[in-house]
């Protein structure tokens, strides 16, 4: 009898503690008790400029740390008047966060048990409380920070947590992942794929931007349609309708001038269509080989040190020169005019390997008005055929300078397509013509 009693008991004071009993596993629930902490929490008004400093509270037994309420009516509290201390033997303390709370404001604020002791200080402003409430609950278990209704701005003076993410972004063309970078400034490194100013800062490594500019400085009614690039110059080399070479016969460049030494930056294509930067050095009106042979070339410029003072000419294998000067303007592929340092073609292969877009372009007279109307194209040639046209216009310059056109969605053409302005003046007889044109190009690798 006494031995089924002590059972009994037993079992009574296992219920008392919080013991249960599984299939013969004997586990102890665990109590979360959490209270007001009473040394912290007031409800007195304060009078003007005056404090209420709370007294230390041990937090060993509370490491989810502080809900802190605050309710005040008035000018609220003085700048940073709500103090949260810290201290690890409650004498020696230690300002932790600090708010500013506004006029007939409630605030929220979760505070972490950083050391063992800690109180709330609250220091009022410049007008005497009518309604003050400051709670302080200090818990067993961290709960919810603070929270806001979504439709509240958020100011300086809401709680907050830091917050470290480390993002990363899926490339599906190599299935890897990558780390979402920071920019120089310190901000997220996002950039659109079709912005070119993110594209010209090199940011998309796929993508590059070229702008195509050209001049056709001095033509006439009687030249018809003309390329707009350096040799359309009737007081020049006069080669009006720009030749394309059929092979990679490009190889050679050459100065008007005896005293021009300066390097040249060539770019162009190579035989097999793919994109050459090369440098050759100028020996005054004797001929200097480049090194790689070219297809197409569409930009020269001085990259040397001094202004070059004759005029520079690109051209194809063995084509006769006088005085450094080509005999044949057809054999001339570009053009440095004396004074630029740098080509003027507003034409354009698309090199092997890339795709295009074009952006926008633009038509200016850049010389006297000469009372004439004319018709502006763009055309295109796909490799192997010929040349199409994409976009025609006309304008008078006794109404307006020129046109630009800009493309909303771009004009895509593909590797290995030639591009190319051309003008004609329309008015009878007329000469001393001079216009200027480009467009801009969105390269992307293929």
């Amino acid at each position: 009898m006494m031995k089924r009693l002590s059972i009994i008991l037993f079992l009574i004071c296992g219920i008392a503690y919080g013991e249960t009993s599984t299939g013969g596993t004997h586990n102890q629930n665990v109590r979360f008790d959490s209270k007001i902490d009473l040394n912290n929490t007031t409800t007195n008004a304060l009078g003007s400029s005056s404090n209420f400093v709370g007294t230390a509270t041990d937090l060993q037994s509370f490491p989810g740390g502080v809900n802190i309420m605050v309710e005040t009516d008035a000018a609220g509290s003085a700048t940073k008047g709500l103090l949260i201390e810290y201290s690890d033997d409650g004498t020696d303390w230690h300002v932790g966060e600090s708010y500013t709370i506004p006029a007939n404001a409630t605030k929220f604020y979760s505070a972490p048990a950083w050391m063992r002791y800690y109180r709330i200080s609250y220091t009022n402003g410049a007008i005497a409380q009518t309604n003050f409430h400051l709670h302080t609950f200090i818990k067993k278990v961290v709960g919810k920070p603070s929270s806001h209704n979504s439709n509240e701005s958020i100011n300086d003076e809401d709680d907050g947590e830091l917050v470290v993410s480390v993002i990363q972004a899926r490339n599906d063309d190599t299935a890897t992942w990558n780390p979402v970078k920071s920019s120089e400034d310190g901000n997220l490194l996002v950039h659109d794929a079709e912005n070119p100013t993110a594209i010209a800062f090199g940011s998309v490594t796929t993508k590059s931007v070229v702008q195509k500019f050209g001049n056709a400085p001095n033509f006439a009614t009687a030249d018809n349609e003309v390329s707009i690039w350096d040799g359309a110059d009737s007081g020049g080399i006069d080669a009006n309708d720009y030749t394309y070479s059929a092979t990679n016969e490009i190889d050679s460049i050459i100065s008007s001038s005896a005293a021009d030494t300066q390097t040249i930056e060539i770019q162009g294509l190579d035989g097999d269509g793919y994109l050459v930067l090369q440098n050759a050095t100028l020996t005054g009106q004797t001929r200097v080989a480049l090194a790689t042979n070219l297809w197409r070339v569409f930009r020269m410029k001085n990259v040397g040190t001094s202004n070059i003072a004759g005029n520079v000419s690109c051209y194809v294998t063995n084509a006769p020169t006088t005085g450094g000067v080509v005999d044949d303007s057809s054999l001339v592929r570009a053009q440095i005019i004396d004074g630029n340092n740098q080509t003027e073609m507003a034409l354009y292969t698309v090199p092997r390997g890339k795709e295009a877009v074009i952006a926008s372009g633009y038509v200016w007279t850049s010389g006297a008005s000469k009372s004439s109307d004319y018709v502006v194209k763009f055309k295109a040639r796909p490799f192997g055929r010929v040349f199409q046209l994409k976009y025609r216009a006309s304008f008078s310059d006794d109404l307006q300078s020129g046109f630009s056109q800009s493309y909303k969605t771009g004009l895509y053409f593909d590797e290995l397509t030639d591009l190319e302005l051309t003008v004609q003046a329309l008015a009878a007889g007329m000469t001393g013509a001079s216009m200027a044109g480009g467009f801009e190009i969105i390269l992307n690798d293929k």
